[in-house]
């Protein structure tokens, strides 16, 4: 290996061990039992979304299977997020509790039970970006800020296909997600 390879590499660690001794001592330190609290709650998503699109693709559903699919690849970005942050701020990414998630036999049932988790999952989000900007850490703000974009966005999708249940009926409904 040559010197000049050697000393980029010298000064690559040394870059990595003081961004990491960073995050160690950054105000945000606190958010990470905050942060594992949401990622419990992607993870109880996640599971909850594998199930409806289990049962919808099952049913035939193609068009609605896809549009959960979609909400389902959201949780999962939204884990990866949540989890490198937490490592970041010097945390050990966990999942408090069981993952249960219960899974609607029915469309209309899945929209009920999606609609409760997205309403909740956007209160703890919001909640969480006050801790943030109290604790100074304007990263992991931004970061919750663009994922309760998402989940407002889900509760936004859920609501309008309930509305057109409401409207055209349920068999109707199904008909268009064929």
């Amino acid at each position: 290996m040559s010197t000049i390879k050697r000393l980029e590499l010298v000064a690559a660690i040394e870059q990595c061990r003081a961004v990491k001794s960073a995050a160690a001592e950054l105000p945000g330190k606190s958010l990470t039992a905050t942060l594992n609290k949401l990622l419990t709650g992607e993870f109880i998503a996640i599971h909850e979304y594998t199930g409806h699109y289990a049962v919808t693709k099952n049913l035939g559903y193609n068009k609605l299977a896809a549009g959960i699919k979609e909400r389902l690849d959201d949780e999962l970005k939204h884990a990866n997020m949540l989890t490198y942050r937490i490592v970041f701020l010097g945390g050990d990414p966990t999942v408090d509790g069981k993952i249960d998630a219960e899974v609607g036999k029915t469309v209309p049932k899945q929209f009920e039970l999606d609609k409760a988790k997205e309403l909740g999952a956007v209160q703890d989000y919001n909640d969480a970006i006050q801790q943030a900007i109290k604790a100074g850490d304007a990263v992991t703000r931004a970061m919750l800020e663009s994922i309760v974009k998402d989940e407002d966005d889900h509760v936004d999708e859920i609501s309008t296909a309930q509305d057109q249940i409401t409207q055209m009926g349920i068999g109707q409904y199904l008909v268009t997600q064929v």
